[in-house]
């Protein structure tokens, strides 16, 4: 179930980029610099990676995409994409502009290209 959540850390960057998060009074967490599940007694934030992904779509355009890739060795490895949501002239979006990608096959996991990407997202909205 922990990987549904988006890690501590960067549920506070989302937080201080103005994501209302829901919070939780108790959580079991996985801490990823200590590399252990912690039990916290205070209100700490827990959006799941489909809310993190859905918020920097709809307040900033902007889409995250993972794709499975066949690196050199034809071996399924995964990047990902970044898309800026532009409307068009009849009023429809369009995930069209490509805002950052990753060099071809560069994790070996959708969830370390999940979080990478919604790494590179935090990234994008704070140089804006």
């Amino acid at each position: 179930m922990e990987k549904e959540f988006v890690p501590y850390e960067l549920s506070l960057e989302l937080k201080q980029l103005g994501m209302d998060l829901g919070w939780y009074n108790y959580l079991n967490f996985y801490d990823s610099s200590t590399k252990e599940f912690c039990f916290v007694m205070k209100d700490v934030p827990a959006p799941l990676y489909q809310q993190a992904f859905r918020w920097f779509r709809e307040k900033y355009g902007l889409c995250g995409h993972i794709k499975p890739e066949n690196n050199e060795d034809d071996i399924i490895a995964w990047e990902y994409v970044i898309l800026t949501i532009v409307d068009d002239f009849a009023g429809v979006a369009n995930a069209s502009e490509v805002c950052f990608t990753t060099r071809k096959s560069n994790y070996t996991t959708y969830e370390e290209a999940e979080l990478a990407c919604l790494q590179k997202l935090i990234e994008i909205v704070k140089t804006k």
